[in-house]
């Protein structure tokens, strides 16, 4: 609707050459395409919501079916959710060994966390000659 109401858009229909008896119609489906946006935009953040487990499948469900949509646009929502919150679970970066400091290489083979050939390949692989 912007900064004209529905008369407004009513006016504009009519001015443009539609028969009377489109121009509700017409008017209701120009107002109603504006309001689409925001309502899917609005329905996404949910089903976003619900991947996180911050939003209930019920209440996404509720949501779905006020916003005038089927209860089965509701259940292809939670599938790609639930399709979204497995891709996440089976991405998730794996653990990367850090990468010791000088000092700190020294305390672990000191310690016995690594054995002397890990001490010395890693000495080597940071460009410390090592005598024989």
């Amino acid at each position: 609707l912007g900064s004209i109401g529905e008369e407004g858009v009513k006016e504009i229909v009519h001015r443009q050459g539609y028969f009377p008896e489109h121009v509700d119609v017409i008017t209701d489906y120009i107002i109603t395409f504006q309001e689409r946006k925001w309502r899917t935009r609005y329905l996404v953040q949910l089903q976003r919501g619900y991947a996180r487990r911050v939003v209930t499948e019920e209440e996404l469900r509720e949501e779905v079916v006020a916003a005038s949509y089927t209860p089965e646009v509701a259940d292809w929502m939670i599938k790609t959710a639930d399709v979204q919150r497995e891709i996440a679970v089976g991405t998730s970066p794996a653990e990367k060994r850090k990468l010791l400091g000088l000092g700190d290489l020294k305390k672990a083979f000191a310690t016995d966390k690594i054995n002397e050939d890990e001490y010395r390949s890693e000495l080597m692989i940071r460009g410390y000659e090592i005598g024989g």
